[in-house]
């Protein structure tokens, strides 16, 4: 993909694919450190790490070749890519008759475990918002060369000083979940509901509920994530429930559950906090205290066991 969007005159991240181990010295001349390794065919950060090092990034790759992703495909190769500064969004849309249309644009939040890029939170944001269109535009131009023209598709860039770069497309709906209620309650539609309209062949539906709702709410969500492997024994999201953006928890977890963090993955597998807010304020400092609370230990407790 970031070939096909560099030939369409776009700029990109310099990335390149290696199938064989020894072949990332060879990048020494090409990439300063640190560098990105990921894997050609997969997901949800999985087994992305952060190279400072040469001897790292080789070992990462190694990790990568040949293995099986966490969506049951072979990994033919790693892609080494130039690691790319400034805040990463992605921007959700839908086909529209023939029209891009943009249902959601969310920054997201990182943090680093490690080597390993952790997402743990997000907010949506609107269009006429410092660099967002220019983000958009971009992202747009993305799709264009890269030949998408019916469906979803959820795009990560990140807004660097020189402009938007390109992270990874993918053809599919925004990801882990989608809950109608929550949606359509703080936005009047869903990418999900959008695309049911045009699926339904009803796209003037679609378009109305784009346009609709005159008091649309900013979007946030929060990943809660166990520190370390073990079982949860200690679950209570009360303090979250009482902030004032709180909306909805998404796949809450049970007691007992095993958590194995050795290849963290963004799967909301502790649960998804969902928040909507007409006050971005406010619904920034409701993140920030949920991420504060959940580092603090008020949320949950994993013990660390053995997993088998």
């Amino acid at each position: 993909m970031i070939e096909r969007v560099a030939r369409a005159g776009l700029p990109t991240a310099q990335s390149y694919l290696v199938t064989d181990v020894a072949h990332v010295s060879a990048l020494q001349e090409r990439l300063r450190l640190p560098v990105m390794v990921k894997p050609s065919n997969s997901a949800g950060s999985d087994l992305c790490r952060a190279a400072s090092t040469w001897a790292d990034a080789r070992a990462f790759a190694a990790d990568v070749i040949d293995s099986t992703s966490i969506l049951g495909n072979k990994n033919v190769g790693a892609v080494i890519q130039e690691f790319v500064e400034g805040p990463q969004f992605h921007v959700n849309t839908v086909v529209v008759d023939g029209v891009h249309e943009v249902t959601e644009v969310y920054s997201n939040e990182f943090r680093f475990v490690g080597d390993a890029p952790q997402l743990f939170a997000g907010r949506t944001h609107r269009h006429d918002e410092e660099g967002i269109a220019q983000l958009v535009e971009y992202v747009l131009a993305c799709l264009e060369a890269l030949g998408v023209h019916a469906g979803a598709t959820h795009t990560e860039a990140r807004l660097t000083c020189d402009g938007p770069r390109l992270i990874e497309f993918n053809g599919r709906l925004m990801g882990p979940a989608q809950p109608t209620d929550y949606f359509v309650a703080a936005q009047g539609f869903s990418q999900a509901t959008v695309l049911a309209d045009v699926i339904a062949g009803e796209p003037a539906t679609a378009r109305a509920a784009l346009g609709s709702h005159p008091d649309r709410q900013f979007l946030g969500f929060y990943l809660l994530t166990a520190e370390r492997s073990g079982v949860l024994v200690e679950f209570d999201p009360a303090p979250l429930r009482a902030l004032v953006s709180f909306r909805l928890l998404s796949n809450a977890p049970d007691l007992g559950t095993e958590f194995d963090i050795e290849n963290r993955t963004t799967d909301a597998d502790l649960g998804l906090v969902l928040f909507a807010n007409v006050d971005a304020e406010q619904l920034e400092d409701d993140l920030a205290e949920a991420e504060r609370l959940e580092r603090a230990g008020k949320i949950h407790r994993v013990e660390g066991v053995e997993i088998a």
